[in-house]
Parts: structure tokens; C-alpha cells; sequence
């Protein structure tokens, strides 16, 4: 039988999602830029933050006896994770240490999901075991790290003001890809220089 509540409770539903992810999208956005600023600081918040990450599933493993093999791969994938770290936060997104973090992602979500498909936990233990361990850190890489292809070639071994305000995050970068926006400023052109000089010299 149909019935217009249902259609309602489906609508509902759907824009529910699509704000929650479009307030998700900008929070992120937001945050790419004020890392941008505050960039030593937000890497020693990575460094605690993956410690922290550690001491919980030792925790997990020790008072909840969640599977040890899982355990000990989650922390491999932090090891691996941190290799980002030496030249942060500069990442080669076509490099080995990238693709690696992107496949590790992806694989330690699934194995847990697995794992707590078969071992029935509450549903708010989980959601919060997947936030802190599994998720946390690998989304503050996301929304700390710059792409190498969005530098701007300089001879200077030290970041001034200038290049720093050119570098623009990973997570940005996607943003304004997607969004058909470039954080690029367009070089003057010969004619405006001439333009320009020709006005000075009246």
C-alpha cells in the first residue's frame, strides 16, 4: 500500500545525508585552510594524536581481547602513515608512501568491519572504535598534507610568507578541482607590464 509518510521518511532521509556530508565537506575545507597556517603546529597534533592512536589499541587488546593479528596490522598502517612525516607537509601523490597509506585505508577499514560483523559489539562502541583508531589519523593526514604538483618552483631552500601562501593543501586542492576553482594567480602579461610601464613613464 502505498503511502505519502514513507515518501516523506525517504525524502527526509536523503537530505538529512546530503547536509550532513555537505557540512562535513566544509568543516574539512575550513580546516585544510587554517592548517595552512599552522603548519608545525598541526604535525606535532599528528605526532600526539598517533600515539594516542597506539595507546587505544593496546588498550582495546589488552582489556577487550580484540583480535591481536588485526591489532598489529592497525599499527603497521600507523608506521606507514607516519612515513609522511619526514617531508611534511609535502606528499608525492604518485609516490610509493602515498598509494601505500590510500590501499592500508581502505584495507584496515574492511578488516575491521569484518571483524566486528562476526563479534557483536554495541553499535556506538564500534562507531567510535572506527573514528579514533581506524579513521582519525589518516583524515588528518588528508587535511594537513600539500601536493608536490602545487608547488611553485622557487630557488629559495627556506619557506617565506610568499611561498607559503602559494602552497595549497591536498584536501583544497580536490575541493577546488572539483568546484572548478584554482588558487593559482595569473602572471601579468608582457602587454600589462607594458601598459604599466608606459603609464609610469607619463
Amino acid at each position: 500500500m502505498l503511502s505519502a509518510l514513507i515518501a516523506i521518511n525517504v525524502l527526509g532521509i536523503l537530505l538529512e545525508v546530503g547536509f550532513a556530508a555537505f557540512c562535513v565537506v566544509c568543516g574539512l575545507y575550513f580546516i585544510s585552510e587554517v592548517v595552512e597556517e599552522r603548519t608545525r603546529l598541526f604535525k606535532q597534533v599528528i605526532v600526539t594524536t598517533t600515539w594516542v592512536v597506539i595507546a587505544c589499541h593496546a588498550l582495546v587488546w589488552l582489556f577487550d581481547g580484540l583480535s591481536l593479528l588485526r591489532i598489529a596490522f592497525s599499527l603497521a598502517c600507523q608506521a606507514v602513515y607516519s612515513l609522511h612525516l619526514s617531508t611534511f607537509p609535502l606528499t608525492n601523490t604518485e609516490g610509493f608512501t602515498f598509494l601505500a597509506t590510500c590501499v592500508l585505508v581502505i584495507t584496515n577499514h574492511f578488516s575491521w568491519f569484518l571483524y566486528f560483523i562476526d563479534h557483536h559489539y554495541a553499535t556506538a562502541e564500534v562507531v567510535s572504535f572506527f573514528v579514533v583508531c581506524v579513521w582519525l589519523v589518516p583524515l588528518l593526514y588528508l587535511v594537513s598534507l600539500s601536493s608536490t604538483s602545487n608547488q611553485l618552483p622557487t630557488l629559495q631552500t627556506t619557506p617565506t610568507a610568499a611561498t607559503r601562501s602559494k602552497r595549497s593543501g591536498l584536501l583544497k586542492s580536490w575541493f577546488g578541482a572539483l568546484l572548478g576553482k584554482s588558487d593559482a594567480t595569473p602572471l601579468p602579461s608582457p602587454a600589462d607590464g607594458g601598459v604599466a610601464s608606459s603609464s609610469k613613464l607619463a
